[in-house]
């Protein structure tokens, strides 16, 4: 999506909530996001779009122009949307890297049995923040996404549909054993990267604070397992399955954390979608999801 239409979605909400706090709340966007998108959107049109009187960001005559076409152009396309998602076999997703795609595989083969149709999953979208994830959920271009912490705005839904229990794990070429109390800022990390952030456990949970954590960083699960392999950087894994880790591991059989997964989308995406409600429900009232991707241990 165009960051101008970015802007123009986020200018509506502005406009129809009345102040920058409600539309940051309901978009799942910060208050300074809003803010740049507004005067982004001034500097390309040359107008001022709202006014602050005594700490109220009131609307403009330009202000009010602006909504009241973009109301017509809306309606149109909703219609347009609304014939499109009726001949649309396509969901599109964002999973974390170190969340096993059988999960959807499976909701996958039970929705085309269950409706007799070829429904696809497109798991191939890449987003550098929360805000960018957030903005595909809310203009469509993203159905829905599994992550380890709830949307709380009030557009959004955030269902809990499992957790696990996370350990730490190291390579037995440079530790002969690896417990939490061998953690300090000196410690080197191996990090997935998600949505701009890196090491929010580490940092979470040992007090060690992303810039100040060394190490290596990947998006791949495989790649992950292998850099702590190799290197004398301090990894996480499920705790249940480190019993099947190759013998080149060392391990803390005792967990540091219990890690959550949430189901989030849109209360339009749920209302207006049925593939993202029925997804929605089968995760909810399913068995536990299967954290890791599939890594073959010997």
């Amino acid at each position: 999506m165009s960051k101008q239409l970015k802007n123009i979605i986020i200018f509506s909400e502005v406009y129809s909530q009345g102040n920058y706090r409600d539309a940051s709340a309901n978009l799942g966007m910060s208050i300074a996001t809003i803010s740049r998108a507004i005067n982004e959107l001034e500097e390309d049109s040359e107008v001022q779009l709202f006014i602050n009187v005594k700490g109220e960001f009131r609307p403009t005559v330009y202000a009010h122009t602006l909504y009241e076409r973009l109301t017509v152009t809306n309606t149109e396309l909703v219609s347009t949307y609304n014939l499109f998602k009726s001949d649309s076999h396509c969901v599109n997703v964002l999973i974390p890297p170190q969340l096993s795609s059988s999960n959807l595989v499976e909701k996958l083969v039970e929705y085309n049995q269950e409706f007799d149709v070829a429904l696809v999953i497109n798991e191939a979208h890449r987003y550098g923040s929360y805000d960018e994830a957030y903005t595909a959920l809310v203009n469509g271009e993203l159905d829905f996404m599994l992550d380890g912490y709830p949307n709380k705005a009030n557009s959004f839904i955030s269902e809990h549909i499992g957790e696990f229990n996370v350990s730490l794990i190291a390579s037995k070429k440079y530790h002969d054993s690896i417990s939490v109390n061998d953690i300090d800022e000196k410690t080197k990390f191996a990090k997935y990267s998600w949505l701009g952030q890196t090491g929010d456990y580490f940092h979470q949970h040992f007090g060690v604070t992303p810039e100040k954590q060394v190490g290596f960083v990947t998006q791949n699960a495989t790649n992950y397992f292998q850099v702590v392999k190799e290197t004398p950087f301090i990894g996480i894994c499920r705790t249940d399955i480190l019993p099947n880790l190759e013998k080149h591991y060392v391990y803390d059989e005792s967990p540091f954390m219990t890690a959550n997964i949430y189901f989030v989308t849109t209360k339009a995406a749920l209302h207006n979608k049925p593939v993202v409600k029925w997804f929605y429900e089968n995760f909810k009232n399913s068995d536990q999801m299967i954290p890791n991707r599939e890594l073959k241990m010997k």
